[in-house]
């Protein structure tokens, strides 16, 4: 698989990650039910493919997520690249709270490499950036800083398979996402269904143009993408070597701006 080297560091990360988000299961951030032994299997498929590189949190199913990857990658020949992250710990009753001084983000560390059962983590980030892709990509190009995007399936929406927000089970975290209440839940659904036009043409999934748009820009090292199954990480490392014509871009741009304006009108 295609790999990108991540800003100027000696890191070469596979232009697709596997994210472990809706690996958490039910309960606090989870996405609903989930066979663990679905998300070990998808995994370690995808390391079976050629994908070089996981990405969990401590936030994610309360550290289940990383209790998934560490069974996963037990016994592994050649261990992959491990990303996982800093900022939540829980009070007694499960609610979050963010902490990142230094001693706290200690006690996170130790944690995480105990669920992950391994001595090191390879990349450990601030959790939960605030978007701001207009400022900060082209300053990320112009500096030689890697970028790495998640969520480019918008949690789901854009792979066409949600219909409804029945979808979605009655604990999903996603339920509380903006992007799955109106007016933009609507527009999402819209444009999955409109951008399923292009992606038809080549006989290719929604989901691989969403990623393969993201992996447009130069400066972006990889996308996260989260698979529950096997099937769904053969369907996206797909788009790992697909580049978009400049006439689909221009499709896609022009899509992006309707959906901004109908939810704008909308909110009006």
């Amino acid at each position: 698989m295609k790999t990108r080297r991540l800003g100027t560091t000696d890191i070469y990360l596979t232009t697709i990650g596997i994210g472990t988000w809706p690996m958490a299961g039910s309960g606090r951030s989870g996405w609903g039910p989930q066979d663990d032994q679905d998300s070990i299997n998808s995994i370690r498929l995808g390391l079976e493919r050629g994908i070089n590189w996981i990405d969990t949190a401590p936030n994610y199913g309360l550290g289940h997520s990383e209790e998934v990857v560490g069974k996963a990658i037990k016994g592994i020949a050649v261990k992959p690249f491990i990303s996982t992250k800093c900022l939540f710990m829980w009070k007694p009753d499960g609610t979050p709270v963010r902490r990142l001084d230094r001693e706290r983000v200690r006690i996170q560390c130790e944690n995480s490499l105990k669920r992950l059962d391994l001595d090191t983590i390879d990349m450990y980030m601030i959790h939960w950036p605030n978007p701001v892709e207009g400022e900060l990509l082209g300053y990320c190009q112009k500096n030689g800083i890697g970028v790495i995007v998640y969520s480019p399936l918008q949690q789901g929406l854009l792979t066409g398979v949600i219909k409804s927000i029945n979808d979605l089970a009655a604990d999903d975290v996603r339920r509380r996402n903006p992007q799955f209440k109106e007016p933009s839940f609507s527009a999402n659904l819209s444009l999955a269904k409109e951008l399923d036009s292009i992606s038809q043409k080549y006989g290719r999934s929604v989901a691989q143009l969403a990623i393969a748009w993201v992996l447009r820009r130069p400066e972006v090292t990889s996308a996260i993408t989260g698979p529950r199954i096997p099937s769904e990480i053969e369907d996206t490392i797909k788009a790992g070597e697909w580049q978009l014509t400049k006439e689909d871009v221009d499709a896609i741009e022009k899509l992006l701006k309707k959906r901004q304006e109908t939810t704008n009108s909308t909110q009006r």
